[in-house]
């Protein structure tokens, strides 16, 4: 069967009001046109991947039964849909299609099939679909899609390589992955990694601990800087096995290259751009916290940089307690994609490791926000300190000093300035997704800018 396009009202029809209500749908309303590309798969059961386009230009990815008519919009979270998509990358399958667009499967030498257990949906708020397949592994369908090379594949492929020449990451190795491959395009649509057995979720370790005493919680952050340590020295290893097509010295490249002040001065240029579109107009926000308090504060921070800032690797880009488990091993890092709200090409993009230590940091302050939502009562105003305190004792005593600036003052100094940016950015991300979570990063800018000022 031919792939076929085909143009589908939105109004009386049931696809476009149920895109809309996905929570990785990009858009705040029903999209008038939506137009479908549809590849059938060799999958037992028949499947087919269905890419649909809105008419502002955005893709998602459905994944449907191979019938010509099918009864449901999706069955990505499908048990048995997922296994025959595992089984496809581990076969290194393709579709069949003799001309225009193709689905191609690709496993990761050594990688083991899934196991024979039963395949379950994992739960939690997620921007994609991740189901366990086989006990053994997690197979993750990416819902909205980009053309262009895939930073989790990327990542996975460089850290799996320099593992196997003796510098392991604190992660799940990848298995593989499938993508689309339309003209000159291809689109990753889904990626395969092995699953760490009896792993808990960092947020609901944290979150747990935190209601029933944070005694023992301290050493455990320790433990987690130490881990990104170690993840950000494998990243910073040069590139074994780099794609096709890419310059060892490209930006997107593996390996440490100095940070360029160039590279700092747009950053307080996009903060202070942010600051502008969403501080505007916000319920708590005032002078001492708007837009012109945020530019002063990162102009100030830039001044007090030396030109010597560290080095710019590839780095997670969305770090924080909903991307980590604890392992048998220890912690483990997930999921390489980047903050969704960045382009693309953003995301791939070498710059300060010290990025995701401020999203740690940040997410430790929504730990402490969930904790006073869920319990009504507030932690001990030490709390926050000392677990950051923690976290940065881990990482400071373990991360290759060449990759941070020369002296802590600096250090700090840069590390704020990526606090800023961070929790401009939240402020953003929470008015367009969760109104009601705004008034947390509101507090994080509150305590940046009065730390500076007290």
């Amino acid at each position: 069967m031919s792939p076929t396009r085909s143009p589908r009202p939105a109004g009386p029809g049931p696809l476009a009001p149920w895109l809309a209500g996905r929570r990785w749908y990009a858009g705040h309303d029903a999209p008038e046109t939506l137009t479908e590309q549809r590849v059938v798969l060799p999958t037992t059961p028949a499947l087919a991947v269905v890419v649909v386009e809105t008419e502002a230009g955005h893709r998602y990815q459905l994944v449907r039964s191979g019938a010509a008519r099918p009864r449901v919009h999706d069955l990505a979270d499908d048990p048995r849909a997922a296994a025959a998509l595992a089984r496809l990358v581990i076969d290194e399958g393709a579709s069949t299609e003799a001309d225009g667009p193709r689905v191609i499967a690709h496993r990761v030498t050594g990688a083991v099939p899934p196991g024979s257990g039963t395949a379950h949906l994992l739960g939690g708020e997620q921007s994609n679909t991740s189901v366990v397949v086989g006990g053994t592994h997690v197979l993750k369908v990416l819902r909205r899609l980009h053309s262009g090379p895939s930073p989790e594949v990327e990542v996975g492929r460089h850290l799996a390589a320099v593992a196997a020449s003796g510098t392991p990451a604190p992660v799940a190795p990848l298995a593989g992955w499938y993508e689309l491959h339309d003209g000159d395009h291809t689109t990753t649509l889904g990626v395969l990694h092995e699953l760490v057995p009896g792993a808990l979720d960092a947020w609901a370790l944290v979150l747990s601990a935190l209601a029933g005493g944070p005694d023992g919680l301290l050493a455990r952050l320790r433990h987690l800087g130490v881990a990104l340590a170690d993840l950000h020295d494998a990243l910073a290893q040069p590139a074994v096995d780099l794609p096709a097509g890419t310059a060892p010295d490209a930006p997107e490249a593996f390996g440490s290259l100095a940070l360029a002040p160039e590279r700092i001065a747009a950053l307080v240029t996009a903060v202070e751009t942010d600051a502008d579109a969403v501080l505007a107009d916000l319920d708590g926000i005032t002078d001492r916290v708007g837009p012109a308090a945020v530019r002063a504060h990162a102009e100030r921070l830039a001044a007090a940089l030396p030109a010597e800032l560290g080095a710019a690797i590839r780095h997670h880009g969305d770090l924080h307690l909903g991307q980590v488990v604890l392992g048998p091993d220890g912690w483990v890092i997930l999921d390489f994609e980047g903050e969704p709200a960045r382009p693309m090409a953003e995301r791939r993009l070498r710059h300060s490791p010290l990025r995701d230590v401020a999203g740690m940091l940040r997410s430790f302050a929504y730990a402490a926000a969930t904790h006073r939502r869920s319990q009504g009562t507030r932690l001990s105003p030490g709390w926050e300190p000392a677990a950051r305190a923690a976290f940065l004792d881990g990482y400071l005593a373990t991360v290759d000093p060449a990759l941070l600036p020369p002296t802590a003052t600096a250090t700090a100094t840069l590390l704020e300035l990526f606090e800023l940016e961070k929790v401009v950015y939240e402020i953003g991300y929470e008015r367009s997704h969760r109104p009601d979570w705004v008034p947390v990063p509101v507090d994080g800018l509150h305590r940046i800018l009065r730390e500076a000022h007290p």
